[in-house]
C-alpha cells in the first residue's frame, strides 16, 4: 500500500515550528540572539519594577564630597583605619572593604641616612665611628616610629581589633600578567585558606566553569593576616556590556574559591567554612540555605533597582558623626567608591551606572534571600515543548477560523505567554526564554497564512470554473470564501423559481430554417441567462427554448 503525505494547516504549522526550533538552537550562541534575549530579560526587570532590599545592608561611600574634604585620592590607609574603627565602635556586624589593597603604601624613606652611614664607614676616625653610632640610634628611633605610624600597619591593627572585616582579592585570566607576579608568598598562604573545603560532583559530571583563573592578586600580607576572611570580586560582562551574572565559584589551580558576596553571607549567617559545599553543575549548599546556579556555576543577579536602592552614607558624614549609630548597628557595612575616577561601575537593567559596591550588596542580598534568578539547561525542553504545542494549536485553530479570527488567536497566544513569562519572573524569579516560542509562533502563523493563500486560490479557481457560467459573480465570490455552502444533504428553504420560454416557439421553429433558428435561440438564451445572473439568480437548466432559474439559493 502506497503512503502519501497530505499537507494540512496542522502539519504545516508543526513542521515550520520544528524547523524554527532547530534553527534557533543551532544559532543560539550568535551574539544577536544573546543580545535580544538579554534585552528581553532587562525588560522583565523594568516591568517588574523596583524591589526594596530586605536584609540589613548599608553602604559607606567614597564620593566626591569626601575627597574634597579629606584630600585627593588615593588616601592614606590611616583614613581607612579610622573608618574601620568608627564602624566597629558603632557595632557593625560585618565590615566589607570593597577595595583591593594589593600594594604597600610605603614606609618612611631611610635611604639618605643609610647613604650618610656608608660615607662614615669609609672613614676609620673616632669621629666617624661616633657618627655611625648616632646614625644607628636615629635609624632605630625612626623605624620604631615607622612601625607605629606606618599606614598599612595602622589599617592592619584596626582590622585586627574589629575582628569582623572581610577583604577582596582578584583573579587574573591571562597568562604571564606582570601585575599579578608581585604577590608575596605570605599573602598566598592566607589566600589559600579561603578555598572551599568540600566539593561534590553530581553523577560524576565534569564541572563546567565560565571562568578559570590563571593567577591571583590578594591584599598585602599585613592585611590578609588580620582579616576575618577573603573572597574574589571578579565580574564578567555579557556581549552587550550588561552585568547579569555573578560567579560564586572560580577554579584556580585545581582548587575552588568563593566570591566575596558568598563569604559575607556565610559569616553573616554564622556558618563555618566546612558548612559551605559546592555541588557542581547544581549549586551551593550554605548551611541550611540552597543556592541554585546555572550549569556554568553562575548566579543570575536579581537586581533590585537603580543606584541608591540600598542605604548609602558618605564617608565624610560617617567620620563627622552625622550618621546615627542605628544606621550601622547589627548590619553588613560595605565600604566602596562612587567618585569619578575611583568607582568601578556596571550597566544593569535599571541603570547605566551602578557602582560595584552596590552590585556586591545586591548579590549578598540575593544569596541571603535565596532569590537569584533561576535559569537551568533543562528549561530548554520546557520552552521547546511550549513552542511546539502553541504551533499545533495555531494549526488546529486555522482549520476552524477565518484569517481575521486566526490572527486574533495568534496575537492572544503570544500575549498570554508573554504575560505568563513576566509573572513567572516577577513572582518565581524564573527566567524562561521569551524569544523561542514567540519566533516559532510567528513563523508557524506566517506559514499557515501562505499555505491557506495558495490552497484557497487553487480551490477558488476550481469553483469559478465550475459555477462561473451559472451563478452571478457575487455568488461565485461567496462560494469561494465559504466552500462549506456546497455541503451535501439538502436544506429546506423558501425559494423563487422562474420559468420562461418563447411564445409559439413550435410555429416559429416549423417556419424557420435551422441555420437561422439556432443563432436566434442562442441569442435569446444568452440574453436571458445574463439577466438571471445579474439579478442574483441560479440558472438551473435549459429545455429547448425554455429557461429555469432559482432565486434565494444556494
Amino acid at each position: 500500500m502506497e503512503f502519501r503525505f497530505k499537507f494540512s494547516e496542522v502539519s504545516v504549522s508543526f513542521l515550520s515550528a520544528l524547523l524554527m526550533v532547530g534553527l534557533y538552537l543551532g544559532f543560539a550562541d550568535f551574539q544577536i540572539l544573546k543580545r535580544l534575549e538579554g534585552a528581553f530579560l532587562d525588560l522583565r526587570f523594568q516591568v517588574r519594577g523596583i524591589v526594596e532590599p530586605s536584609n540589613p545592608i548599608a553602604i559607606v561611600q567614597i564620593d566626591e564630597k569626601s575627597i574634597q574634604e579629606l584630600g585627593r585620592w588615593p588616601w592614606s590607609r590611616q583614613i581607612f583605619a579610622t573608618i574601620v574603627n568608627h564602624l566597629h565602635n558603632n557595632d557593625a556586624k560585618l565590615i566589607v572593604l570593597d577595595l583591593l589593597f594589593s600594594e604597600t603604601q610605603g614606609s618612611l624613606n631611610l635611604s639618605p641616612i643609610e647613604k650618610l652611614r656608608q660615607s662614615f664607614e669609609s672613614d676609620n676616625t673616632i669621629a666617624a665611628r661616633e657618627g655611625i653610632q648616632k646614625l644607628d640610634e636615629v635609624m632605630r628611633t625612626v623605624k620604631s616610629f615607622d612601625d607605629q605610624l606606618n599606614p598599612d600597619n595602622l589599617l592592619s591593627i584596626a582590622i585586627n581589633n574589629a575582628g569582623n572585616v572581610l577583604l577582596p582579592y582578584s583573579f587574573g585570566f591571562l597568562e604571564n600578567n606582570n601585575e599579578f607576579n608581585k604577590t608575596d608568598s605570605s599573602s598566598l598562604e592566607k589566600f589559600k585558606e579561603s578555598s572551599f573545603k568540600t566539593v561534590r560532583y553530581i553523577d560524576g559530571q565534569k564541572p563546567n566553569f565560565g571562568l578559570i583563573a590563571k593567577d591571583v592578586l590578594p591584599p598585602i600580607s599585613v592585611l590578609t593576616n588580620s582579616a576575618l576572611t577573603m573572597g574574589h570580586v571578579n565580574v564578567a560582562l555579557d556581549a552587550d556590556g550588561v552585568n547579569r551574572y555573578s560567579y560564586p565559584v572560580i577554579r584556580y589551580r585545581d582548587e575552588y574559591y568563593p566570591s566575596l558576596s558568598l563569604q559575607v553571607a556565610r559569616k553573616f549567617l554564622g556558618y563555618g567554612p566546612e558548612e559551605m559545599r559546592v555541588e557542581f553543575n547544581e549549586g551551593i549548599q550554605l548551611g541550611k540555605i540552597w543556592i541554585p546556579t546555572d550549569d556554568s556555576m553562575r548566579l543570575i543577579t536579581n537586581f533590585h533597582g537603580p543606584n541608591k536602592t540600598f542605604p548609602i552614607y558618605s564617608v565624610v558624614d560617617v567620620l563627622a558623626g552625622r550618621i546615627p549609630k542605628s544606621a550601622f548597628a547589627g548590619k553588613i557595612i560595605l565600604l566602596g567608591a562612587s567618585a569619578v575616577g575611583v568607582v568601578d561601575s556596571f550597566v544593569t537593567p535599571f541603570s547605566a551606572v551602578l557602582t560595584g559596591t552596590e552590585r556586591l550588596a545586591t548579590v549578598i542580598d540575593n544569596i541571603l534571600n535565596q532569590e537569584s534568578v533561576l535559569r537551568r539547561n533543562f528549561m530548554w525542553m520546557v520552552e521547546i515543548t511550549i513552542a511546539l504545542i502553541g504551533s499545533v494549536l495555531l494549526g488546529l485553530a486555522s482549520a476552524r477560523l477565518s484569517p481575521y479570527y486566526l490572527s486574533l488567536f495568534a496575537l492572544s497566544l503570544g500575549l498570554i505567554y508573554a504575560a505568563s513569562n513576566a509573572l513567572a519572573f516577577s513572582y518565581g524569579n524564573v527566567w524562561l526564554n521569551l524569544m523561542l516560542p514567540l519566533m516559532t509562533w510567528i513563523t508557524a502563523y506566517s506559514c499557515i497564512m501562505i499555505f491557506r493563500f495558495f490552497t484557497q486560490e487553487r480551490d477558488a479557481r476550481k469553483l469559478r470554473d465550475a459555477f462561473g457560467k451559472y451563478l452571478s459573480p457575487e455568488l461565485v465570490d461567496l462560494l469561494c470564501e465559504n466552500p462549506s455552502l456546497l455541503k451535501l444533504g439538502g436544506e429546506k428553504r423558501k425559494l423563487t423559481v422562474l420559468f420562461m420560454d418563447v411564445r409559439d416557439f413550435s410555429t416559429i421553429a416549423e417556419n424557420m430554417p435551422p441555420e437561422r433558428l439556432v443563432p436566434l435561440i442562442n441569442e435569446f438564451l444568452t440574453v436571458m441567462s445574463n439577466i438571471v445572473v445579474e439579478t442574483g439568480g441560479l440558472l438551473d437548466k435549459y429545455a429547448g427554448d425554455s429557461v429555469m432559474a432559482v432565486y434565494g439559493a444556494p
